[in-house]
């Protein structure tokens, strides 16, 4: 069904996320989800203080000349980055493992990852309790390894005709199993 949303909270409420962005836990594994849409042109009001942020954000990479300074890419503001800081250090603590969920991937750099992407590995990599982040919107999906932790960028449904792309995620104390169906790439991983 088509749901009319009138602001993001109507957004998060109708897909029953507790808010744009949360955690999960299950048994000894923690599930970050961020917002990478959080500072995105597209995603934020004209004169807020997300707009600046995002604004600055843009500024910085086009200074850069970052090949994902691009209009369909958003980042994370300083303060989502902050409370994932906090996640991770709970389950550093609790000894947790942990799994990064982003829309926009992290890694490697192509143009489609997020636009602060350097600022979330950086905070990741400081954390083994990471054994993967899983990520979409580049739709011919990607792998590859930062620092040893596996970024695995999901294939999207979008292109899809005439077969789905979907996986199941099966945990173990040392391993993801990624069971792909259709055009999902299926991947064991063992830390």
């Amino acid at each position: 069904d088509y749901v009319e949303v009138e602001d993001l909270a109507s957004l998060y409420k109708s897909f029953k996320m507790p808010n744009p962005y949360y955690t999960v836990e299950k048994g000894q594994w923690l599930f970050i989800l961020l917002n990478t849409n959080e500072l995105a042109e597209y995603a934020t009001k004209a004169g807020s203080a997300q707009r600046q942020a995002w604004k600055k954000l843009d500024d910085g990479l086009k200074t850069a000349r970052r090949d994902n300074d691009q209009p369909w890419n958003g980042g994370i503001s300083a303060k989502q980055l902050k409370w994932m800081e906090k996640q991770l250090l709970k389950a550093q603590s609790t000894s947790k493992n942990v799994v990064v969920f982003t829309h926009h991937p992290l890694y490697p750099e192509n143009g489609l990852e997020a636009l602060n992407n350097r600022d979330i590995l950086a905070l990741i990599e400081k954390y083994p309790a990471v054994k993967a982040v899983i990520s979409g919107h580049h739709h011919p999906g990607n792998f590859a390894s930062y620092k040893g932790i596996p970024m695995i960028t999901l294939e999207g449904m979008v292109e899809t005709v005439d077969q789905n792309a979907y996986g199941i995620l099966e945990l173990g104390p040392h391993l993801l199993d990624l069971h792909g169906q259709g055009r999902m790439t299926s991947r064991k991983i063992e830390f």
